[in-house]
């Protein structure tokens, strides 16, 4: 067993394949279960392809951070500044739009390691709390983040594919 450190890495656009393929992967097991093929489709069609990801790590409002184990990607956050949230009502935060990890290093405390990144980004840029969409269905999800200290703050729209579903905003103040 290795005991080496998560290593934190601001992307750039030589990881667009890997930020593709662990971003896909992991939508994928997260998701495929509960959703159509059709839907998921045209979600990771348009959430993924290389000219989006190339236009939200060329944007000066978003951030990705890789986590890196034994020089591997297996998860990574994208965080937004207004006015690249995806809901103006909590502007006055940094949104965590993003935090992935591979089913495989999931309950190895990576995603803990990427919310105290995004939380680190929140106080460097002085904003007052962190933000996030999680539909209301990932319970799994729901109940790391409550752990992480977030509370249920408010609902927005979650477009998949063509399907609207409902996210809880998930709050943490810093």
């Amino acid at each position: 067993m290795n005991s080496l450190p998560v290593e934190l890495v601001k992307a750039n656009l030589s990881d667009i394949p890997q930020l593709q393929q662990i971003a896909i992967q992991t939508f994928v097991d997260t998701y495929a279960a509960f959703n159509t093929e059709e839907n998921m489709r045209r979600h990771l069609e348009n959430a993924f392809n290389e000219a989006q990801l190339t236009a939200e790590l060329l944007n000066p409002d978003s951030e990705y951070h890789l986590a890196l184990k034994d020089g591997q990607v297996v998860g990574f956050i994208k965080t937004n500044i207004w006015p690249s949230q995806t809901d103006e009502n909590w502007k006055d935060g940094l949104e965590l739009e993003r935090i992935y990890v591979l089913q495989s290093h999931q309950g190895r405390h990576i995603g803990q390691v990427l919310i105290n990144k995004a939380l680190d980004l929140t106080r460097e840029k002085g904003l007052p709390y962190l933000w996030l969409g999680v539909w209301m269905k990932n319970e799994k999800a729901i109940a790391f983040y409550e752990k992480m200290g977030f509370v249920k703050a408010g609902t927005h729209t979650f477009v998949l594919g063509g399907e609207d579903q409902s996210d809880y905003i998930m709050t943490k103040n810093v």
